[in-house]
């Protein structure tokens, strides 16, 4: 479902932008979204479903390999290299960024949870198993600390 999504979603972005713009386009994007919903604590069934199937139906390596190779063997070496740097540099940064974003807007605060606890009552539960060693993150951005 994600990955139909995605490969419209390409599709899409390759009929209005042309050539290498639209590989860098779409894995600089494609990243950013990957970042922005890895940045969230508990989002394993939001990173099968976005991550793994929109962004991988959406950005293209193959595409960005094959733009590489062909542009060094028409022998523009200095534009094939640029080419593949502003990928691969900017895939990473666009990634950090967008779980950056996440970080400095919902990132959740580790608090003990008690149902007894006033400041509880009323509060998004997350169950983070994968990085935090399976604590309890109570989303309140009132609550947040950065």
């Amino acid at each position: 479902m994600g990955g139909a999504a995605g490969a419209v979603a390409r599709h899409f972005v390759g009929s209005v932008i042309e050539g290498r713009n639209s590989v860098i386009s779409v894995n600089l994007v494609g990243s950013f979204i990957l970042g922005f919903v890895s940045g969230f604590p508990g989002a394993s069934t939001a990173m099968l479903l976005v991550g793994v199937g929109f962004c991988g139906g959406f950005t293209t390596f193959s595409s960005f390999t094959i733009e590489t190779v062909t542009t060094a063997e028409s022998g523009e070496i200095l534009l094939a290299t640029r080419f593949a740097l502003i990928n691969l540099i900017g895939a990473v940064g666009a990634l950090i960024l967008g779980s950056l974003l996440v970080s400095a807007t919902v990132w959740p605060t580790k608090y003990q949870y008690s149902p007894t606890d006033p400041s509880c009552v009323g509060k998004a539960l997350v169950l983070d198993t994968h990085e935090r060693g399976g604590v309890f993150y109570i989303l309140d951005p009132a609550k947040r600390k950065v």
